[in-house]
Parts: C-alpha cells; structure tokens; sequence
C-alpha cells in the first residue's frame, strides 16, 4: 500500500462530512482533550509500542 500527503485539517472531515459546525468541533475538542488529560492523571493511558500483534493478543 502506498502512502500519500493528504491536505486538510483533520476538522474539515467534521465540517464536510456531518455538517458539524466549527463550534461543535471546538466543543468536542476541548471536552476530547480535557478527557485524555483526566485519563493520563488517573493513569489510564497506555503507550503504544508500534507491535499490532503483541497489543492484539492483550
């Protein structure tokens, strides 16, 4: 598979695809980081190492 630049913000798939307004995206965004934040503090978050085999087998 070959991979290729895409253009854009990752905020425009939002915009075009659901018709979510750019409100709504930064709504979701910040309620989206405050929630990884809570997450690494209670230390729910784990690194990924790059081995989708090893994460798949738990």
């Amino acid at each position: 598979m070959a991979l290729r630049a895409v253009q854009g913000e990752s905020t425009d798939y939002a915009v075009r695809e659901y018709g979510a307004t750019s409100e709504q995206v930064d709504r979701f965004t910040k309620k989206l980081h405050e929630e990884g934040e809570k997450d690494r503090k209670a230390g729910r978050r784990k690194t990924s190492t790059g081995d989708i085999e090893a994460a798949l087998k738990g």
